[in-house]
C-alpha cells in the first residue's frame, strides 16, 4: 500500500487488475509495445505466486518489467507474519534481478541496478523483481542520499546482430522461391 499511495499522490496512472497474472501480462504488453520499462506492482505472498506465471512468460519473451512487492516489517522477521514467503528466492529462476531491499538508504540504488537489468544493461533484458518491508517503505531518504544519478535515466544499450547468423539468414532469403517475411514493432521500433 505504501507504493501505490505515494504513486497516486504523485500523479502517477494506476491502472488496477483484479489478479497479478493480469498485471504482469499488461506491464510486458506494455514494455514490447512501447519499448518503455513495464512496471507491476503486486501484493506480497499470494499476489507474489499469482505473478510468477506473468514473470515467466517475460523471462522467456525478455520484456523489461519491473516487478514491486512488500514485505512485512523488519521487525517481523522469521516471525510468521501474514504473508511472509520467500519471494525472491521464488522468482529469483525467472528473473534477471530478485532482492529484497532492507535498508532505506539503498532503495535508490537497488531501484537504479534493477530497472538497469530489466533494460539489458550487463546482459538480456528481462523481468526484475524487488520487494521492500512496509516499515522500509514509510522510512524517508535524507537529501543527501538522493543523488542526481539516480534520477538519471540510462541509455539503453544497442544489441548488434551476429553478422555471420545474418549473412545465413540472407543466403536462406535468396535461395527461396516465394518467401514470406512478416514484419511487426517490437520494443518501440519497427524494423
Amino acid at each position: 500500500m505504501p507504493i501505490y499511495m505515494q504513486a497516486h499522490a504523485e500523479g502517477i496512472r494506476i491502472v488496477d487488475v483484479r489478479d497479478e497474472r493480469a498485471a504482469m501480462y499488461m506491464a510486458q504488453a506494455h514494455a514490447e509495445l512501447t519499448g518503455e520499462l513495464g512496471v507491476a506492482l503486486v501484493t506480497a505472498g499470494p499476489g507474489v505466486t499469482n505473478a510468477m506465471t506473468g514473470i515467466a512468460n517475460a523471462h522467456i519473451a525478455r520484456a523489461s518489467v519491473l516487478v514491486l512487492s512488500g514485505t512485512p516489517p523488519r521487525a517481523q522477521d522469521n516471525r510468521g507474519a501474514l504473508q511472509n514467503l520467500p519471494h525472491t528466492e521464488l522468482v529469483r529462476p525467472i528473473t534477471r534481478y530478485a532482492r529484497t531491499v532492507r535498508d532505506p538508504m539503498l532503495v535508490l540504488q537497488e531501484l537504479g541496478e534493477a530497472v538497469a537489468r530489466a533494460t539489458g544493461q550487463g546482459g538480456d533484458p528481462g523481468p526484475v523483481y524487488l520487494d521492500f518491508p512496509t516499515d522500509v517503505l514509510r522510512a524517508e531518504v535524507p537529501r543527501h542520499w538522493q543523488l542526481a544519478e539516480h534520477f538519471t535515466p540510462r541509455k539503453r544499450p544497442v544489441l548488434a546482430p551476429d553478422l555471420d547468423q545474418a549473412a545465413q539468414a540472407m543466403e536462406i532469403l535468396w535461395a527461396a522461391r516465394r518467401p514470406l517475411v512478416i514484419i511487426y514493432p517490437h520494443r518501440g521500433r519497427s524494423f
